[in-house]
């Protein structure tokens, strides 16, 4: 019987299963994705698991029903609504691709079945640019001591209309970043025992940082905003410079997106860790 699989793991099946398995990978090319799927994972799925579970999805898709297993499961279910929603035609999420698109260039990047699959949905995350600190950027001084006590409402909020420039710009929201503070009381979300210095409003002096950077908003993966409480942290400036310029900050990404997941998914923000470090650059 088959371990449990993780929402990645779905994730890549299912993009798999829909792109490539229903038009034009055989057996030989789903060998080789299985042998692919169990290094990016760190599993051993047989072949025949991987079957069973193009199985499970052929009871969902509206396309293929007839062609399913009698049960497809309540998880595959979920997964396939989650990506693809519950429509007669089947379309499938921003999310989705991009997470197979970057398996694919990741394990297969010179095999000619998926040159066109890859021609059609790029992905270099290395180019995507990551936030720069500007004159928008939202410190401890701009932060506020009123209301401390506030529960921030985590819930999907539609994405703001980019200022239209010579480079389009997503402009961030002051009073959001400013909450984020006030609602870490002021202490750095890395450590709360990192110091700083104490700022003119009488607290440790901070900064507000967007776990995945702003200037991804657009970049085709994320259907609701990202200027939202769930995705700021508070960070003490050592930290925070850590994040834009330091070499290795793996580690650090990682405490704070266990942090935030639930919160991010809360808000609509729907982000694998391995996705996020593709946001940095892998980092």
């Amino acid at each position: 019987m088959d371990n449990v699989w993780t929402e990645k793991e779905y994730e890549i099946s299912l993009g798999y299963y829909y792109f490539f398995y229903l038009k034009h990978a055989g057996t030989k090319h789903l060998k080789l994705f299985v042998e692919a799927f169990n290094k990016e994972n760190g599993e051993n799925r047989s072949f025949a698991s991987m079957s069973r579970r193009f199985g499970n999805y052929d009871a969902f898709n509206p396309e293929r029903k007839n062609a399913g297993l009698n049960n497809g499961g309540k998880t595959c279910e979920a997964m396939w609504k989650k990506y693809f929603g519950t429509e007669e035609i089947p379309v499938p999420s921003q999310h989705l691709i991009h997470t197979i698109s970057v398996f694919i260039k990741r394990y297969f990047r010179d095999d000619p079945l998926y040159d066109a699959f890859l021609a059609a949905h790029p992905t270099d995350s290395k180019k995507t640019p990551i936030e720069i600190d500007d004159e928008d950027e939202v410190t401890n001084s701009d932060a506020v001591v009123e209301e401390p006590n506030l529960i921030p409402i985590y819930k999907p909020e539609p994405i703001p209309v980019a200022e239209q420039t010579s480079s389009t710009k997503i402009k961030r929201n002051k009073l959001i970043s400013q909450r984020a503070i006030q609602i870490s009381h002021f202490h750095c979300d890395l450590d709360e025992n990192h110091t700083s210095f104490i700022s003119k409003n009488g607290q440790p002096y901070m900064e507000a940082h967007h776990l995945i950077p702003l200037a991804c908003q657009n970049n085709g993966l994320f259907e609701h905003s990202l200027d939202v409480i769930a995705n700021i942290v508070c960070l003490c400036p050592t930290c925070h410079r850590k994040l834009h310029h330091g070499k290795e900050i793996k580690q650090d990404l990682k405490i704070l997106y266990d942090k935030r997941k639930q919160k991010l998914s809360a808000s609509g923000i729907d982000v694998s860790f391995e996705t996020l470090l593709e946001l940095y650059g892998d980092k």
